[in-house]
């Protein structure tokens, strides 16, 4: 009984700190993240929410200090994911946007190369979608279209990702096919 109750608060506090995010409110984020990693510490896909709006927040921030601990936050949460799974890509790839998105671009570099050398010739499913995420948030609308679009003709009743691909449309200026999506 307990264990059902944790996965459906589990699952419930995942949907609110999607929601959050799609809305970029970063910061409210943060407690149903926590919430998820207090019940489950191992999440891979809390931890590197959490880490992915820690780098969010520290874009914003304007007091050099804060900025600073927010950035190390951010890597040190995409780090212990590194650590657990040191052969697999997209940690490395999500390290890379946000050193980048730092200003680190030679520690950028190194992780890009790593990645490229664990690249698959099939990504799987949460590879895709890391690449959909990461193209999204650098602005490549179009390159997280078609990721999505391979998403979702793998999960055709995926609710995220129809999410995902109608805010990209909305950006690329195309609001009849973001509306078939929100729909």
């Amino acid at each position: 009984h307990r264990r059902l109750v944790t996965r459906l608060n589990v699952d419930q506090w995942r949907a609110q700190s999607e929601r959050l995010i799609h809305d970029e409110r970063f910061n409210d984020a943060l407690a149903p993240l926590d919430r998820i990693l207090s019940a489950k510490p191992g999440d891979l896909d809390a931890v590197r929410n959490r880490a992915l709006c820690v780098a969010r927040l520290a874009m914003v921030e304007k007091d050099p200090g804060r900025k600073k601990a927010l950035e190390a936050g951010a890597l040190e949460g995409i780090g212990s994911v590194i650590q657990r799974l040191p052969d697999t890509r997209w940690p490395y790839r999500v390290r890379a946007f946000l050193l980048k998105s730092f200003g680190r671009e030679e520690e950028a570099a190194e992780d890009e190369r790593k990645a490229a050398s664990l690249r698959s010739p099939h990504p799987d499913f949460y590879e895709v979608q890391i690449d959909g995420i990461l193209a999204f948030h650098s602005a490549d609308y179009a390159k997280a279209v078609e990721a999505f679009d391979e998403l979702i003709r793998r999960r055709p009743d995926s609710a995220d990702e129809r999410l995902w691909r109608a805010s990209a449309y909305e950006e690329l200026g195309q609001p009849l096919k973001a509306m078939t999506d929100y729909e």
